[in-house]
């Protein structure tokens, strides 16, 4: 996750009380929100029931930069009697690059957003390093990686694109590669409608990488270039700001290897398996919001994880199977399409089924004797898996995996079927 942040000596104003204008320093990021510090209050006097309400505040760097920042709030602040005032101000969302109201009001045509583990999913290198033997010598070339279309999405065009920064330096050379999602509009569009489609394919690259997806900058551009130098258009950037608290405490490094699945396994037309997950998705949002809690908070309680994944497997069956049904029953139907390939992992599926279903009742519904079975996390945490791994299976299917792919992703990819096969809790 980018900790870079930018500190500025700056301008500030209500968007109401244009007149009214504060000196002061702020320093913001794309994920770390922004902090303003004034000379002055935003408000002539002392009142409860603004210092709790949110508001917009404007400002203009010494550097020329416009910033807006949404649902402020004051953090605090100090009053001297006789003497001035100071005020601290935190907010969690905001643009650099033009003054607005709210998120509603910027529109665009192109984001440009940084994505944590994209580029190592993505897993294309335009690097290639030759050896000769004689005489001995390294030769390295590069060349960018083709753009990856991933397909058209109501008013969008989505792509992964690739860049190289080459760094020379004495006795040393570094090249380091970087991937983009890059979303463009037919026409202009507001940004929330943008934020819709980013969280999709965050949602796409948590279930490949089975760990939190966070983005990391988020660049926004006009249909307008700023200028046009040697027939170049150059654009001017807009900075989105977010506050984003990184639950991922991974240390392990990402490589194919510990994925569910790569860009390069989906084979030539990535943007059909997307494309699959984008109508899936419509269709499954309850059971993919409840599925993908699970993936964001590794530290839940056993007994919640256990009955938020139950949640998702019933939602998933109310949707593809309408009806009325118990919840032994919606195990057995699903489980049943998926027996080939699941069976020797969870077990015969009337057996799974049962104790799935017994295990929910006594925790929803605990009667004498049921206390002891919060105490027992080990065969929460196996459950768990269990109906998190026959949800993953649904989930490959639903968006068009081969069923080798399917099989291949449990017996050598799957973290879950590896602690369920050798009995790790």
């Amino acid at each position: 996750m980018s900790s870079e942040t930018t500190t500025s000596k700056s301008i500030w104003w209500l968007p109401d009380s244009p007149e009214k204008r504060l000196q002061g320093e702020v320093t913001y990021g794309p994920v770390s929100g922004a902090e303003v510090d004034l000379f002055g209050h935003i408000y002539e006097s002392f009142d409860d029931k603004k210092l709790i309400e949110r508001f917009t505040l404007h400002g203009l760097t010494f550097g020329m930069k416009p910033i807006s920042l949404f649902q402020c709030m004051i953090s605090g602040g100090t009053t001297h009697i006789p003497g001035g005032a100071s005020c601290e101000i935190s907010c969690y969302s905001g643009i650099e690059g033009g003054h607005y109201r709210s998120l509603d009001e910027a529109v665009f045509k192109e984001v440009r957003v940084k994505i944590k583990g994209l580029v190592e999913w993505a897993c294309y290198s335009g690097i290639k390093p030759t050896l000769e033997q004689n005489p001995h010598k390294w030769t390295v070339t590069y060349m960018v990686p083709e753009t990856v279309p991933l397909g058209k999405y109501g008013p969008f065009a989505m792509r992964l694109e690739f860049n190289g920064v080459i760094h020379p330096d004495f006795h040393a050379i570094n090249i380091k590669e970087d991937c983009t999602l890059v979303i463009q509009a037919q026409e202009m569009q507001p940004y929330p409608v943008f934020e819709e489609y980013i969280q999709k394919f965050q949602q796409f690259l948590c279930l490949a990488l089975q760990r939190p997806v966070y983005t990391m900058d988020i660049i926004a551009h006009i249909d307008q270039p700023k200028q046009i130098i040697q027939e170049i258009p150059i654009f001017e950037d807009y900075q989105i700001i977010k506050r984003i608290k990184d639950e991922d405490d991974s240390t392990e490094k990402l490589i194919p290897l510990f994925m569910l699945f790569a860009l390069p396994e989906l084979g030539t037309n990535p943007q059909h398996i997307f494309g699959k997950f984008v109508e899936r998705q419509e269709r499954l949002g309850a059971s993919m919001d409840l599925y993908f809690t699970t993936v964001y908070n590794r530290t839940q309680i056993p007994r919640v994880e256990f009955l938020t994944l139950t949640q998702s497997i019933e939602a998933y069956h109310r949707i593809t199977n309408p009806g009325k049904f118990t919840l032994r029953e919606r195990l057995v139907d699903v489980a049943t399409k998926h027996s080939g390939i699941l069976e020797p992992l969870i077990g015969t599926t009337d057996r799974f089924a049962s104790e799935v279903s017994n295990f929910r009742n006594q925790l929803t519904h605990p009667g004498e004797g049921d206390a002891e079975i919060y105490k027992d996390y080990r065969s929460l945490l196996r459950f768990s898996d269990k109906i998190a791994l026959l949800i993953e299976v649904c989930y490959f299917n639903e968006i068009g995996l081969a069923q080798e792919q399917i099989n291949a992703i449990l017996s050598s990819r799957s973290k879950r079927a590896r602690r369920i096969h050798h009995g790790w809790v």
